[in-house]
């Protein structure tokens, strides 16, 4: 076990100092001026301050996180896996499922670290505007009966009612980051198991269709939408508003990704054991 954390840790300071990861600061200041700055803006309108933890909530429930981010984040995993040089000495010396499970440790790691930026941002992007609470503010509840011309402004439907009524702040925020840390692990695996059986680009291609298409059905508010991993990642569409029932569970939406996640690396594992490594993948 502590063979598959070393590699992948030097996997993960190997990507992190790839010139690439610029791309993540790209993303952090688009996310903090689309979102963050205008969150502020109706904390000011309104004149009280925002939960510390809804910026975030936010952001993670808005395009950015079911499409801007995860195609910012197979930029940052094109060439993932590295199949070449010390890479390959490492799959014989530890055995090829290893080499798998260490992958997706890795992607697991980089996945941490763009959410962790896209955490701090949105915070720094709204500071001065926040309060440490365990309650929604009113900015989220009330700002479309303050400011009814504004109501059906993007940002200002980021937090509807089916997450503010059912759900607490805290439970919010860790239900929006396990969902969309799993649906990142699925892309990952997607390309690792695209690159097992010798094929660069169409794991890339089926991964910007599942976002493309499944973001679209989401923005369409349909139910065919959670045929698709974007659907999963956002809190908004599995509750009913005002009623104590759910219209996709939120458990259906684990089982979904995780069920995709665990036949991808089988699949993966299997194309590994049947290819010889040697050759540039």
């Amino acid at each position: 076990m502590k063979g598959i954390v070393r590699v992948a840790l030097a996997e993960y300071k190997r990507w992190l100092w790839n010139p690439r990861i610029l791309l993540l600061l790209m993303l952090i200041v688009y996310a903090r001026e689309s979102v963050g700055k205008i969150l502020c803006v109706h904390a000011v309108a309104m004149g009280v301050p925002l939960n510390w933890l809804e910026p975030y909530i936010a952001l993670n429930n808005s395009v950015i996180a079911i499409l801007i981010m995860p195609v910012f984040f197979l930029v940052l995993m094109s060439d993932f896996p590295v199949m070449e040089g010390s890479c390959l000495w490492s799959i014989y010396r530890m055995g090829k499922v290893k080499w798998i499970v260490t992958q997706m440790l890795f992607a697991f790691f980089a996945i941490v670290t763009i959410l962790f930026g896209m955490f701090v941002s949105s915070i720094v992007s709204c500071w001065g505007s926040l309060t440490v609470d365990g309650e929604w503010s009113n900015v989220v509840t009330r700002y479309y009966l303050a400011f009814s011309e504004d109501a059906n402004s993007p940002v200002a439907q980021l937090i509807q009612g089916d997450i503010y009524n059912q759900l607490e702040v805290g439970e919010a925020v860790a239900l929006s980051v396990t969902l969309t840390v799993l649906t990142l692990l699925l892309y990952s695996a997607i390309l690792l198991c695209g690159k097992m059986y010798g094929k660069k680009y169409l794991p890339l291609g089926i991964c910007i269709c599942l976002m493309g298409i499944g973001a679209a059905f989401s923005l369409m508010r349909t139910k065919l939408a959670f045929l698709f991993p974007p659907a999963h990642a956002l809190l908004t569409g599995h509750l009913h508003e005002y009623l104590r029932k759910a219209v996709f569970p939120y458990w259906m939406s684990y089982l979904y990704l995780m069920i995709a996640l665990v036949v991808v690396i089988i699949l993966a594992i299997i194309g590994v054991k049947r290819r010889d490594v040697c050759k540039k993948l």
